[in-house]
């Protein structure tokens, strides 16, 4: 940091360059539907969302599980560090028709 301790060095500017370049040319994580319940990969922490909406508490949604009870677009936000709010946003996977679990 610069003598003001808010600026980036060149240096600094340099590294900060480098982990925007890592976050947007990072590989989105996939999405699966397995048995009734759509599932993201591990994280730290979890916001889903139902046609670019948050998801409202009607949908149970359980870390990385969410069931879904109706067809539309689906995607998560996943935080990846656990020490700030780093995150990355999942492909979005289309849900159809609903599966439903035999009783």
């Amino acid at each position: 940091m610069q003598s003001d301790s808010i600026h980036p060095t060149a240096a600094g500017a340099g590294i900060i360059a480098q982990k925007v370049k890592e976050m947007i040319t990072r590989t989105k994580p996939t999405l699966r539907y397995l048995q009734g319940k759509i599932i993201a990969p591990t994280a730290n922490a979890y916001q889903w969302y139902y046609n670019g909406s948050i998801i409202s508490s009607e949908m149970k949604a359980n870390g990385n599980k969410l069931v879904p009870t109706k067809i539309g677009k689906y995607k998560v936000s996943l935080k990846i560090n656990a020490n700030n709010e780093t995150r990355i946003v999942s492909n979005e996977i289309e849900i159809k028709s609903l599966t439903r679990k035999k009783n």
